[in-house]
């Protein structure tokens, strides 16, 4: 199919997030009789979107009930449609950074999974947006401003 819903949904559920790199410890110098200190191996701070699965599903649920909700407060009218979308882009850019990330290292599978429990949210929300994208997934405008906000 060819609705702009599907391909979002696509998108979602392509998307992945690995976890944290271990640090090395630094090893003791020739000369020192006392050990090395050992460098902790968790993450220096927080850990950035991409490296945080159920944060990234959590909040691609999120933008994905958000351009629902945009496109659906639209109606039929394209042009509205594309510029709450256009809107968008701003509000969930990191969420589009993060998936771009983690698909060109290959995590989608893992991402895949944090979003099952999710199904019946985006279900939903597909449906809501149905009469939109249906109206509107030939218009030009309305394409790149969903692709904009969905990177596909």
């Amino acid at each position: 199919m060819r609705l702009a819903a599907v391909r979002l949904a696509a998108v979602l559920t392509l998307a992945a997030c690995g976890g944290s790199t271990a640090r090395v410890p630094p090893k003791a110098s020739a000369d020192s009789e006392e050990p090395a200190a050992v460098a902790p191996t968790g993450p220096a701070g927080p850990r950035t979107l991409d490296e945080d699965l159920p944060r990234l599903a959590s909040r691609a649920v999120e933008m994905f009930e958000a351009v629902a909700a945009a496109v659906s407060a639209a109606g039929t009218d394209c042009a509205a449609a594309a510029a709450k979308l256009r809107d968008l882009r701003g509000r969930y850019d990191d969420v589009i950074q993060a998936w771009r990330k983690v698909e060109s290292d290959g995590r989608g599978d893992d991402l895949e999974e944090q979003l099952v429990p999710y199904e019946a949210r985006m279900k939903a929300a597909t449906e809501r947006m149905r009469p939109g994208t249906e109206a509107c997934w030939q218009n030009a405008d309305f394409d790149a401003a969903f692709r904009e906000v969905t990177r596909t």
